[in-house]
């Protein structure tokens, strides 16, 4: 279903698209806000999509991060630091931006409004998807066939080849996921304990084949899904695509210019 979501590079260049024309927005009106400034290493800091779904995977990543997320590039160029330290919007600005006034509860759907900088920005952007129910519904799957695979009587088999070898090296979880959130990872610094149990980790689902195994189910059963809602799905795919042209040609002359 990745051919359905936006991909990392999609979803960078909407947002910058969304920030530009909210920017634009603000400035017509007299507000001052801060400039977007894109990010060259942006791209290359993010994850894989997916990179994650079946844990850890990769032994280069583990013997030096263990469970936890490796970490990339500073994400803020120096220059939109300085400026975030010197920009201070005040209660006026937020309102126009955001279309609420600063008191009200902005996380809640209803709150939004389309009359502020950022919602015009998005619906000239999304148009009407990020409020498209039915796209909302769709895209579920993504999650669910991950437990519908789960189920699986090959990836059950698989799970317990991968039990079995890490318990011939001394450790006792019955799936992937209890090494993988073992509350012991759950600290700032990586230990030698959990570098080691990531790399035993690996070792056993590459023995095992669990990624292997539940990547092919789970790709059956989304392929099985979206030719059930075909028609669905192409008007999805169709969007993406429309989205992120528009996205380009917003973009396009800042990162000319």
């Amino acid at each position: 279903m990745d051919a359905y979501v936006e991909s990392p590079e999609q979803a960078q260049v909407n947002d910058l698209a969304v920030q530009e024309l909210a920017y634009s927005c603000m400035k017509e009106r007299g507000f001052k806000w801060s400039k977007p400034v894109q990010n060259e290493t942006s791209e290359m800091a993010s994850s894989p999509m997916n990179a994650r779904r079946y844990g850890v995977i990769e032994g280069p990543e583990v013997r030096k991060w263990g469970y936890h997320p490796p970490s990339g590039p500073d994400s803020d160029s120096r220059e939109q630091k300085n400026l975030e330290k010197e920009f201070k919007p005040d209660a006026r600005a937020v309102e126009a931006y955001m279309g609420v006034a600063p008191d009200e509860d902005v996380s809640r759907e209803s709150t939004s409004s389309k009359k502020g900088c950022l919602g015009r920005a998005q619906a000239d952007i999304f148009g009407e998807r990020k409020e498209d129910s039915k796209w909302k519904e769709l895209l579920k799957y993504h999650s669910q066939s991950f437990l519908d695979a789960s189920r699986d009587p090959g990836v059950v088999d698989a799970m317990a080849r991968w039990s079995t070898c890490m318990k011939g090296l001394g450790y006792n979880y019955a799936n992937i996921w209890g090494s993988n959130n073992d509350p012991r990872w759950q600290v700032s610094e990586v230990s030698a304990t959990e570098i080691s149990t990531a790399t035993h980790d690996v070792r056993c689902k590459r023995e095992s084949r669990v990624p292997t195994v539940l990547l092919s189910v789970e790709t059956k059963l989304q392929a099985d899904y979206i030719r059930r809602h075909a028609k669905d799905f192409s008007k999805i795919k169709h969007n993406l695509a429309k989205v992120y042209e528009h996205s380009l040609e917003v973009v396009g002359p800042r990162r000319a210019g």
